[in-house]
């Protein structure tokens, strides 16, 4: 009797991550956007965004321009987490954990190889694991 059990879970077990590695991963697109007065860019790559996404920035902050400082994509799977990391440090989470729930988290510029940096690495890392 508990040898079937035991074996009717692993088979679940073996569906459920069979249906889940059939689920096609969601492309995103995270620009890091840099707002000014100045009519100069405030790095020499940087490109000027379109009227689109300025009026979107316009309606909430009273900058002249805007600027794009970077661009990445990240392909997330649903039911996992994806770190994309940007310029100068900065880094956004994409959380797709959650059914039908799509959370964004920004994180500020931090010190390269700190605390914060290796433990954020670390569950990131962990997450990685568990995802192959």
């Amino acid at each position: 009797m508990w040898r079937f059990a035991s074996m009717l879970s692993g088979a679940a077990i073996a569906v459920t991550g069979a249906v889940r590695g059939q689920e096609r991963p969601i492309t995103f697109y995270v620009q890091l956007i840099r707002s000014s007065d100045s009519e100069q860019p405030p790095q020499a790559e940087s490109t000027r965004v379109g009227t689109k996404l300025a009026g979107t920035f316009c309606g909430v902050l009273r900058w002249k321009n805007y600027w794009e400082i970077c661009q990445r994509k990240a392909e997330v799977i649903p039911g996992r987490a994806t770190m994309v990391w940007l310029s100068n440090g900065r880094e956004v989470e994409i959380d797709l954990r959650r059914r039908r729930k799509r959370t964004v988290t920004a994180f500020p510029k931090r010190e390269v190889g700190g605390p914060d940096d290796r433990a954020r690495r670390r569950g990131h890392d962990a997450d990685r694991r568990r995802a192959r």
